[in-house]
């Protein structure tokens, strides 16, 4: 009898309760940054409508299109030396030369 009992002793648990609980924590990690970029992305789309509007109120205040911020890349990286390119060809001498009706 003695030899039986000895014998569940030795045996081996297969109680992985903390197998499941690092799971459980590493799944609930994955969904709070996928919620967290879920939000970002949604911050960074409402930031680019609310610039679009602005845009669109200048252009019909000014009456003039001719700025060309119609192919600006919104979507893309932020260039710090493309931007600077962009915004001297659009803000020229000649853009502060115009006489501006009001």
């Amino acid at each position: 009898m003695k030899f039986k009992f000895f014998f569940f002793l030795n045996q081996k648990r297969t109680d992985d309760k903390r197998k499941v609980k690092r799971q459980q924590v590493n799944e609930r990690k994955k969904e709070e940054t996928e919620k967290k970029k879920e939000e970002l992305k949604r911050l960074k789309n409402l930031k680019k409508k609310e610039i679009l509007d602005k845009l669109q109120k200048i252009e019909k205040i000014s009456g003039a299109s001719a700025l060309g911020f119609e192919d600006l890349n919104l979507e893309g990286d932020f260039d710090p030396e493309e931007y600077d390119k962009q915004m001297s060809e659009r803000f020229n001498d000649d853009y502060y030369l115009e006489s501006v009706e009001f």
